[in-house]
């Protein structure tokens, strides 16, 4: 083989392998460092507006992709972040404090009788607040957007797992634990909160709520340790989903209904499977090692080994990864293309 053949062959093996790293989502991205995280502190990791959103006992801190801080100082002991659309709220788990913020600003406060199990807000500012209740399993109690309560509920005989408010606050939805002798089971619960109403009550046996989601289009899903089902605005059963034999890790539950499941695999890895907002199987990722961590959006699921960020499509397939330096221990999925990486005592920017 000659100088100039040589030199021709070396160009088109240059070329193929750009081609197969294109072709199969090669490192494209960069990392840059935007927030620092200060030894012994307890961050938890949310994304909002195109920011990242890190909540620790001095409260919420937003970060842009430049770096950018603005901060919204609240001290809780113990404190759990929720959001939706324009609204903030940040309680203390076992204490007795909710705040709302819409934007930036403090809309109200909320000051319980005994501990909050849960709470969340709904997209126009309508909060459901469920707490401890001497001679009941919990009280459950929704505020209006100035912080007025517009409808109390003692529970008697099941225990509060997680409730929504709909966007339209007309339902109230409700899971919670039910125990009656040999039973233990899912009870899911809907309320008319105009007419202060049970619409429907419907207890699924030999399973238990994680957690219960109104979508953009009022449907209520829930999420449980063997299944995902989906009720509409009128209490029937619109869709529901069931795992079979798999172990579910974690999930990540979308605006418009659509779930990303992450399930354990069979070789020390893991399975990602796409639900559409119709309960439908759309999509499948299968790890070569153990996830550590995933986020989701509606179009993009990012997911981390520990020493790679990939992006993949909700058809499962690879739309890019980067290989970071550090150990990554969660992943925020920012948009499309942006996610942070949380490596060590840092946070980093990951483009693909």
């Amino acid at each position: 083989m000659n100088k100039k053949t040589t030199v021709i062959v070396l160009i088109a093996v240059a070329v193929l392998i750009v081609a197969l790293i294109l072709a199969f989502g090669g490192g494209k991205g960069v990392t840059d460092e935007i927030y620092e995280i200060i030894p012994g502190q307890q961050n938890n990791y949310f994304s909002s507006d195109g920011k990242l959103v890190v909540v620790n006992q001095e409260g919420i801190t937003q970060v842009d992709l430049s770096g950018t801080q603005t901060k919204i100082e609240e001290p809780f002991a113990n404190p759990v972040y929720r959001q939706n659309k324009n609204y903030k709220l940040l309680y203390d788990q076992r204490g007795a404090n909710v705040t709302v913020f819409r934007g930036n600003k403090k809309e109200y406060t909320i000051e319980t009788d005994l501990p909050i199990i849960t709470a969340k807000t709904n997209a126009v500012g309508y909060t459901a607040v469920a707490t401890l209740e001497t001679g009941y399993k919990g009280k459950l109690v929704v505020y209006d957007n100035s912080g007025l309560d517009v409808y109390k509920w003692q529970m008697g005989n099941s225990y509060i797992v997680d409730m929504d408010i709909s966007s339209d606050c007309k339902r109230l939805a409700v899971a919670s634990v039910v125990t009656t002798g040999k039973l233990t089971g899912c009870r899911l619960v809907m309320i008319n909160l105009d007419k202060a109403e049970i619409i429907m009550d419907n207890t699924i046996e030999n399973t238990l709520p994680m957690s219960v989601n109104f979508t953009k289009n009022n449907i209520a899903i829930t999420v449980t340790d063997n299944g995902v089902y989906a009720v509409d605005r009128v209490g029937k059963n619109k869709w529901n989903y069931r795992y079979d034999d798999k172990i579910l890790e974690s999930y990540k539950l979308c605006e418009n209904g659509a779930t990303v499941m992450k399930f354990a695999g069979a070789s020390n890895n893991n399975i990602i499977e796409m639900y559409d907002n119709h309960g439908k199987k759309c999509g499948e990722y299968v790890s070569n090692n153990e996830i550590i961590a995933m986020d989701a959006n509606e179009k993009t699921v990012a997911v981390t080994d520990g020493h790679y960020v990939t992006f993949a499509n909700w058809k499962g397939e690879n739309k890019g990864f980067v290989k970071l330096e550090n150990d990554v221990r969660q992943v925020v999925l920012i948009d499309n293309n942006n996610a942070c990486a949380v490596c060590g005592n840092i946070v980093k920017t990951v483009n693909r």
